[in-house]
């Protein structure tokens, strides 16, 4: 069997291949897409049921950096 004939069965098992993978990349991002919005859809259904007024949000820095040491002056 020589090296076309080889090549020549070879493409349509790639292209079945990266077609089964374009397919299931596609399902599993709208799977992904519709839990998202069902956790969305949840957060705003807890948010008012809990009736709070505003929703704070709390930013705790990590170690700042130390500040650059001084250069020397020629």
């Amino acid at each position: 069997m020589d090296i076309y004939t080889l090549g020549k069965l070879a493409l349509p098992v790639v292209v079945g291949i990266m077609g089964v993978a374009a397919v299931l990349t596609l399902a599993m991002g709208i799977f992904t897409s519709l839990k998202t919005l069902e956790n969305v859809e949840r957060f705003f259904q807890h948010l008012e049921e809990s009736r709070r007024s505003s929703l704070t949000i709390n930013i705790h820095p990590g170690k700042r950096a130390s500040p650059p040491p001084m250069q020397e002056h020629e």
